[in-house]
Order: structure tokens, then sequence, then C-alpha cells
């Protein structure tokens, strides 16, 4: 009966110390990036908001990628519910259709305080450097 108990005991504290919870994203993410093979910025908030182009007004096509929440080296936006966004967003014109979102997690395969890697599944893997 000891043994039963002391399995137990076992396997309920490795399910409980081996869930997953959300983590902060690296404190490099927090800061305006740019595209290393073409004129596209993209900025990550504190605040789990996405901002797009230059001056971070660009209305992105599919406001599906404008919230997230961090994991461990991912970036989640299914399921998050939208924020205040900081900037007054100008609606330049949408050159694709979104259709049904397309929920993906952004994995951040490496990131250093100048260069960022970022690998989502619609996209492939994009090389950024910190933007001045």
């Amino acid at each position: 009966m000891k043994t039963s108990y002391f399995v137990l005991f076992i396997v309920l504290g490795c399910s409980i110390g081996c869930r997953k919870i959300d983590e902060p994203a690296p404190n490099a993410l927090y800061k305006r990036w740019k595209d290393e093979k073409a004129d596209v910025y993209i900025t990550f908030l504190r605040e789990g908001v996405v901002l797009y182009g230059k001056d971070s007004t660009y209305t992105n096509c599919c406001p599906q990628l404008r919230f997230f929440r961090t994991g461990v080296n991912r970036l989640i936006f299914k399921g998050v519910a939208e924020r205040p966004i900081p900037v007054q967003l100008k609606y330049g014109g949408c050159p694709i259709r979104c259709g049904t979102p397309a929920y993906t997690d952004w994995e951040i395969v490496s990131i250093t305080s100048n260069r960022m890697v970022l690998d989502a599944e619609y996209r492939g893997r994009q090389t950024y450097i910190a933007a001045p």
C-alpha cells in the first residue's frame, strides 16, 4: 500500500512539475526590427502587440497576427484577446485576402540584441536586424 502511494505521489509530482507555463520572451525581442532582405519593419511591444511598418502604423491585412502571448521561444497568436494599440493605424490597402485565420505560432529560432531569426509556417524562416 505504501508503494502505491509513493508511486502516485511521484506521478502527481511529475505531472504538476512538468507542466509548461507561459514564459516571457527574451528582452531583446521588444524593439523594432527590419527584415534583412526587404524594406519591411515589425515592432514587438511588451504588452503583446505587434506593430507593422517603418512608422508602426501599417494596418496588417490579417488582424489575427496582431496580438500575441509568449511561450518558450514562441509567439502564440491563437486565442489571444485584443489589446489597445498605441498608434493610429493607416489603412493602405491589402494586397492579399486573409480568409480563414491561419493561426500559427512564430518560433524564435535565435535572437541577440541586433539579430533575430523567426520561423513562421506560412512565411518560412526570416532574419531581422535591429532597426534604428
